[in-house]
């Protein structure tokens, strides 16, 4: 590889991480998080369609922790979240979520896991303000419809990632001929394996045992914009949110 071709993909992924830390928390307005989240999706698009093998390899591949994400209800979107960005994840001691790929896969994962469970914080307030059975139901009720709430939530953003997913891989491979993730995963694999870490069936998540809560939170995550981030190239391609 030459040296404009690295210069050119430091720049772009310099671009990426700069403008994934453009949020509403840091100071930015709605339509500059916005506007800098599409920008993100167009500079992924000439990241990826950059890359080829060689330029593969060279990648670093590293872990990113995200601190007590495991004790929030994004961990139920977490799995989705990490074939969403090519990682692989798991929990450390029912804590921390830990996603493992290239650098960049990792940056976007983190970014994703922590735009889902500000998403699921900010509507989970929003149910709580309001439900008519909030005031008249017990502590543990109360603590039982959040749960619900969130575990709704987490899995439909999750599935609504997995859906952007098989969009976002069929109509890279037809523009560009390749498969990154086959690309990908085989170094990923190899890296886990070098850390001796090994990813077995991972324990049954708690069921809601609300219903009529997980069901709000299965509709409060369509009011999460994924299709303004990341994601957003395979909404525009693939067509319709599902």
């Amino acid at each position: 590889m030459t040296r404009p071709e690295t210069a050119r993909r430091a720049g772009t992924l310099g671009r990426i991480r700069a403008l994934m830390a453009k949020t509403r928390e840091n100071g930015c307005t709605e339509a500059e998080a916005a506007e800098a989240a599409r920008k993100v999706d167009e500079l992924m698009a000439l990241y990826e369609i950059d890359l080829d093998e060689v330029a593969m390899r060279q990648q670093e591949i590293i872990p990113v922790t995200v601190p007590k994400a495991a004790q929030h209800a994004v961990q139920y979107a977490a799995r989705a979240i990490a074939r969403f960005t090519d990682c692989n994840a798991w929990l450390r001691g029912k804590i921390d979520i830990i996603y493992l790929g290239f650098q960049v896969d990792t940056e976007i994962a983190e970014y994703l896991t922590l735009l889902f469970k500000r998403a699921i914080d900010r509507e989970g307030a929003t149910y709580i303000l309001f439900n008519p059975a909030w005031e008249q139901a017990s502590k543990a009720e109360k603590t039982e419809l959040l749960r619900s709430f969130g575990i709704g939530m987490g899995v439909r953003l999750g599935e609504r990632l997995s859906a952007l997913k098989s969009k976002r891989d069929f109509t890279q491979q037809q523009s560009t001929g390749r498969n990154l993730v086959m690309m990908k995963k085989p170094a990923v694999d190899a890296a886990m394996a070098a850390l001796g870490i090994l990813l077995g069936n991972a324990g049954r998540q708690s069921a809601p045992r609300n219903r009529v809560a997980f069901n709000a939170g299965q509709s409060a995550a369509q009011n999460v914009s994924i299709n303004q981030g990341v994601a957003g190239r395979a909404a525009r391609q693939g067509g319709r949110l599902v």
